[in-house]
C-alpha cells in the first residue's frame, strides 16, 4: 500500500511540475499586453530552465537538513507565492526573477525530491519507474496547458496563474508525505543490487573524464529538447494554427515527450545506459534534421 501511495502521489506531483513545459501558452498574452517582444519573453525560459538545474543540485544539500516531504511542501508554498507575484507583474525583469529564478528553483528542487527518492524503492526497474515519472511529468504541460487555456479563456493570464498556484499547494499538501525514501534495511538492499554504483564522491566525480562528456552530451540533447518545447507554441502560431489549437499543438509534443522518457526508460533497463544513449542521440539527430 506504502508503495502504490508513493507511486500516484509522485505520479500527480510530476504532474503538475510539468506545467513548465506549457510556458509558451503564456507568451501570446504577456507579449499583447505589455509589448514585450518574442527574444524578451523567451528568455523567461531560458531563466527557468537554468534555476531549474540549480534547484536540482541545491537539493541534494538540502536533504541534508530537511526531510523530503517538507522539501516538497516548502517549495509548493514557493511555487503559490512565484504565481501570485507573476500574476502581478508590470516589467520585465520581474517576470525573470519570479517565474524564471524563484519558479524555476522551486520545481528543480521538487522534481530531484521525485526523482532521487522513488526508484530507491523499485531497484531492478530504475529505468521502468524513472521513465514513468518522466512520463507523467512530460505530459503535464498538455494536461495543465490546456487547462490553462481553458481558464485564460474564462478569465485572463493574471487570474490563471494564481489559480494554479492554489491548486499547486493544495496537491503538494495532500501528497507530498508519502514520497519518503526506503528503511534503512531497504537502502541496504538498494545498494547491494545496485552494481554499477562506483561510490565517487563529488570531488572524483569532477576529476573524472566521463563526467565532463556526459555533461556535454547532457547539454546537447536537452538544449534541443528544451529549445523546441519553450517556442512550441510561439511556433505553432507562427506557422497558421489557430489559437484555439495551440494547447492541442503543443500537447503532441509533450505527449510524445513523456512517451519517449518512459520508453527509453525500459530500454535502459533491457538494453543498459550506452545503447539507450546512443539511441536517444539517434533520434534527437533524425528529428532536428527532419
Amino acid at each position: 500500500m506504502k508503495k502504490t501511495m508513493l507511486i500516484i502521489g509522485s505520479a500527480v506531483i510530476m504532474l503538475f511540475l510539468g506545467l513548465v513545459y506549457a510556458w509558451s501558452i503564456f507568451v501570446a498574452p504577456l507579449e499583447s499586453e505589455f509589448g514585450w517582444t518574442r527574444d524578451q519573453t523567451s528568455l523567461t525560459f531560458t531563466i527557468c530552465m537554468s534555476f531549474f538545474c540549480i534547484g536540482i543540485l541545491a537539493t541534494a544539500q538540502l536533504r541534508k537538513i530537511l526531510k523530503v516531504p517538507v522539501i516538497i511542501l516548502i517549495n509548493a508554498i514557493i511555487i503559490l507565492i512565484c504565481f501570485i507575484l507573476t500574476s502581478r507583474v508590470q516589467e520585465l525583469c520581474q517576470l525573470y526573477v519570479f517565474y524564471g529564478v524563484l519558479c524555476g528553483f522551486a520545481v528543480g528542487c521538487t522534481y530531484n525530491c521525485i526523482l532521487s527518492v522513488v526508484p530507491l524503492h523499485f531497484p531492478k526497474k530504475v529505468g521502468f519507474i524513472s521513465g514513468a515519472m518522466l512520463f507523467f511529468y512530460g505530459i503535464g504541460g498538455y494536461v495543465l496547458g490546456t487547462v490553462a487555456t481553458k481558464l485564460m479563456g474564462i478569465y485572463d493570464w493574471r487570474m490563471t496563474f494564481i489559480s494554479l498556484g492554489v491548486v499547486f499547494l493544495v496537491i503538494f499538501a495532500i501528497f507530498c508525505f508519502f514520497v519518503r525514501p526506503p528503511e534503512a534495511t531497504e537502502t541496504t538492499t538498494t545498494a547491494n543490487t545496485a552494481s554499477d554504483n562506483s561510490g565517487y564522491t563529488p570531488g572524483q566525480m569532477l576529476r573524472h573524464p566521463y563526467f565532463y562528456l556526459f555533461f556535454i552530451w547532457q547539454l546537447f540533447v536537452n538544449s534541443l529538447g528544451l529549445a523546441l518545447i519553450g517556442h512550441a507554441a510561439s511556433i505553432a502560431k507562427e506557422i497558421g494554427v489557430p489559437g484555439a489549437a495551440l494547447a492541442s499543438a503543443l500537447g503532441v509534443l509533450t505527449v510524445c515527450t513523456g512517451l519517449g522518457k518512459f520508453g527509453f526508460g525500459v530500454i535502459y533497463d533491457l538494453k543498459g545506459r550506452t545503447f539507450t544513449m546512443f539511441l536517444a542521440s539517434f533520434f534527437g539527430l533524425i528529428g532536428a534534421i527532419f
